[in-house]
């Protein structure tokens, strides 16, 4: 914002990350900002912020102006870890078994079942996939998920006794 009294032309702009200047442009031939007006301008030559960390993004008018007050702004960036979440490996259970789900590595968890509890416990009627929502103290999450395969209870017969009733 030109917060001078007069207009401000031929305006150079530059930006840094950690201190090294990625880029310094002056804005186009023609652009005037009045008293009061206020612009946004984009550099087409960006940062990369791939890697996790802090960066102090600094960004300045270069040269002297009327008004130097509101001449630099700095912003700090936070490229936050990914969460390492775990959960219990794929199961098998038999048909009105329990089994038992656990997640790990964040500080809350989301279940598809609704719980927020890092473990359930599950007992489906028929081979279910289950799917968690690890969430770390930054917010970051991870999706992960689980199938508990449920295998039909066995039929026995009985074989080789002639005088076996089916009834009592």
């Amino acid at each position: 914002e030109n917060k001078g009294t007069t207009f401000a032309e031929n305006i150079t702009l530059a930006y840094s990350v950690n201190g090294l200047t990625i880029a310094q442009e002056t804005l186009p031939a023609g652009t005037v900002l009045s008293p009061g007006q206020a612009m946004t301008y984009a550099f087409p030559q960006t940062a990369d912020f791939s890697a996790k960390g802090d960066y102090t993004v600094m960004a300045w008018v270069v040269g002297d102006d009327e008004n130097p007050a509101n001449d630099q702004a700095t912003a700090t960036i936070t490229h936050f870890p990914d969460v390492e979440g775990t959960i219990s490996p794929d199961q098998e259970i038999c048909r009105n078994s329990i089994a038992v789900l656990t997640a790990s590595g964040g500080t809350s968890y989301l279940w598809s079942t609704g719980s927020a509890q890092a473990s359930i416990q599950v007992s489906p009627l028929v081979t279910t996939t289950y799917y968690v929502q690890v969430f770390n103290e930054n917010g970051c999450v991870d999706h992960l998920s689980a199938t508990v395969t449920v295998a039909d209870i066995p039929v026995l017969d009985i074989v080789g006794d002639a005088g076996y009733e089916t009834g009592f």
